[in-house]
């Protein structure tokens, strides 16, 4: 394929509203088809080539949970957690709270998502929402594929999305809870 379609299909799914059911091998939207035939022939024309249900080009999701896995796997297998179940389970109850390290770049102390309320004026705010390694490292590889598009969609709020949910769950069940 060439790397201007791959990217132009790229952008179009993280920039969707509803990317859990778009591009996907099983069951895609009836409009993604079409959608996807339009990029192609948009993006190289003359090529000939069909666009049919279930190609290559439908599966984009798995990329966010491949990487996701890794990230998560590779924080959870470090020297401070290998080993030490309880840590792990600490960190990953902090990480999913609502101010803690899974989607904020400076999270609320853990010990103060634990022992005070959110609105005691000595707990300390959140800073940087999205911006967490466990996001960063997840958006950089999709905001790379996306280089060289051929059309400018709008924020990658669906791959955004499917990111909080692959951190969330991954995060959920690399705990030992």
């Amino acid at each position: 394929w060439p790397s201007s379609i791959r990217a132009t299909v790229y952008a179009r799914f993280a920039s969707s509203d509803t990317p859990w059911v778009i591009f996907t091998k099983t069951a895609p939207d009836p409009g993604t088809v079409a959608e996807l035939q339009a990029i192609v022939d948009m993006v190289v024309p003359g090529l000939g080539y069909k666009v049919e249900n279930g190609d290559e080009l439908f599966e984009r999701q798995s990329e966010i949970g491949r990487t996701a896995l890794a990230h998560v796997e590779s924080f959870y297998s470090t020297a401070a957690f290998e080993g030490n179940p309880a840590a792990i389970q600490d960190h990953a109850t902090w990480a999913l709270h609502q101010d803690g390290p899974g989607f904020w770049r400076i999270p609320t102390p853990m010990e103060q998502t634990q022992q005070l309320s959110r609105k005691d004026p000595h707990y300390r705010k959140p800073k940087g929402y999205l911006r967490s390694a466990f996001i960063n490292n997840i958006m950089r590889v999709l905001v790379r594929r996306m280089t060289g598009s051929y059309i400018r969609f709008d924020q990658p709020k669906g791959a955004v999305v499917l990111t909080m949910i692959a951190v969330s769950i991954l995060i959920l069940f690399t705990s030992p809870f």
